[in-house]
């Protein structure tokens, strides 16, 4: 089981989230590092890149 202090949050979506030194901890015990952190971001970016492209191509051939 993950320890740290749970943090203040007005969101119901960050219930449950917790900090312990410099790592971010999931309701679920996973602990995220900065580099973690940086690399899902990286991956979220792709993704959105990739998607636009698509979106733009299926409006382009007028697909819904």
């Amino acid at each position: 089981m993950a320890s740290g202090r749970e943090l203040p949050t007005i969101f119901k979506e960050w219930q449950g989230w917790r900090m312990a030194n410099d790592c971010l901890i999931s309701p679920t015990g996973v602990r995220f590092d900065r580099r973690r952190i940086e690399a899902l971001g990286m991956i979220h970016v792709e993704r959105s890149e990739r998607q636009k492209e698509a979106f733009s191509w299926r409006k382009k051939l007028g697909i819904s």
